[in-house]
C-alpha cells in the first residue's frame, strides 16, 4: 500500500466518525429538547393550576370576611356590637 493510500483512508475514517459523533449529538440534542418541552408543558400546566386555586383561594376569602357573612356568622355565634362601657381603651407605650 502506498503512503497516500493509508493516509486516505485514515481521513475517511476520522470524517466518518467525526460525522457519527455529530449525529448522535443532533439526535441526543433533539432528545433533550424534547424532554424539555415536555418538562414545560408539564409545569405549565402545574402553573394553570395553582393559578386557578389561587383564585378561588381570593374568592372564598372575600365571601368569608364580607360584611354580610360576618354579621351572620356574629348573629349564629351571639355576637353584636358591644354595648356603653363594654370597651375599654389601653394607652399603648411608644417605643423610643
Amino acid at each position: 500500500m502506498s503512503k497516500a493510500s493509508t493516509s486516505w483512508k485514515a481521513a475517511v475514517l476520522l470524517l466518518s466518525m467525526v460525522t457519527l459523533m455529530l449525529g448522535l449529538t443532533v439526535v441526543w440534542l433533539g432528545i433533550e429538547r424534547t424532554d424539555m418541552l415536555y418538562g414545560m408543558k408539564r409545569m405549565q400546566g402545574e402553573l394553570e393550576e395553582r393559578r386557578t386555586l389561587v383564585g378561588k383561594l381570593q374568592v372564598e376569602r372575600e365571601n368569608l370576611v364580607s360584611h354580610y357573612r360576618l354579621r351572620q356568622e356574629a348573629a349564629n355565634r351571639g355576637l353584636g356590637p358591644a354595648e356603653q362601657g363594654q370597651t375599654r381603651r389601653v394607652a399603648v407605650p411608644e417605643d423610643n
